[in-house]
């Protein structure tokens, strides 16, 4: 086993211990996690909506790497221009492990954390903000993971969310275990700066379609109305300490 590939394992075992602490923290079981029923008609509404947050990452986050590339060079450079080995096991282990314990960590016990601390809007921020610092591209992850608080607060499940990670997680393994080579190859300056060029104006719609979404998906932020995670109460978490249900 390689060293890169044991740290990955520990990392994830690590958001496996952190999530469950903070849930006995806040005493809600992971059942509860996955209350929600999910139903057919359901996924016809969320996995177009996961494409578009796909879209917009990979967009957003062409042009974010172009613009700070340009405040920290060396940073860039220092990742971009040296080849990456291509390990096969690591990035299955990334595409397996990932998507349920980011999730299980940032969207549960993380989010109901700080939501009894600070109230479910807050929450959601914040967690937001502290997944897209454990990512390369800021942006794209930190709208995702708003957008992904709001679909686990929609459904009241967990699993929606997982799902989407899944398929964004799936896309990228599958397309570097069909060209392996393209990671060895060094990317240049004007390859991220072309590249950034390419989708500035489909970022204008998809940046629209997902502020509408946001605007639409707010309201389970600020009081909690629709289909909510029973073991949490959203309203007197805004205004103090959560009492979880007797």
């Amino acid at each position: 086993m390689t060293s890169g590939l044991l740290t990955k394992l520990l990392f994830y075992g690590f958001l496996l211990y952190a999530s469950l602490r903070l849930l006995r923290s806040s005493k809600v079981p992971v059942r509860e996690l996955f209350v929600g029923r999910i139903s057919k008609k359901d996924w016809i509404w969320i996995l177009p909506l996961g494409g578009l947050v796909f879209a917009f990452q990979i967009c957003a986050g062409l042009v974010w790497t172009d613009q700070f590339v340009r405040l920290i060079p060396d940073l860039y450079l220092n990742m971009f221009l040296r080849p990456q080995p291509y390990s096969l096991m690591s990035s299955a282990v990334d595409t397996l492990l990932a998507p349920p314990l980011e999730e299980l960590f940032s969207r549960g016990g993380l989010l109901l954390f700080l939501a009894n601390k600070v109230g479910m809007k807050w929450a959601a921020i914040i967690s937001s903000f502290l997944f897209a610092l454990l990512h390369i591209e800021f942006v794209g992850h930190f709208v995702g993971a708003l957008i992904f608080v709001c679909l686990y607060l929609k459904t009241s499940s967990l699993l929606a969310p997982i799902v989407v990670h899944y398929l964004f997680d799936g896309w990228v393994f599958i397309s570097k275990a069909m060209d392996p080579a393209k990671e060895l190859s060094p990317v240049t300056l004007a390859d991220i700066h072309s590249a950034a060029m390419e989708v500035r104006l489909p970022l204008i719609p998809l940046s629209i379609a997902i502020l509408y979404c946001l605007y639409r998906f707010w309201p389970l932020l600020n009081d909690g109305k629709g289909p909510r995670v029973r073991a949490f109460d959203f309203q007197k978490a805004e205004a103090g300490p959560a009492q979880l249900p007797k």
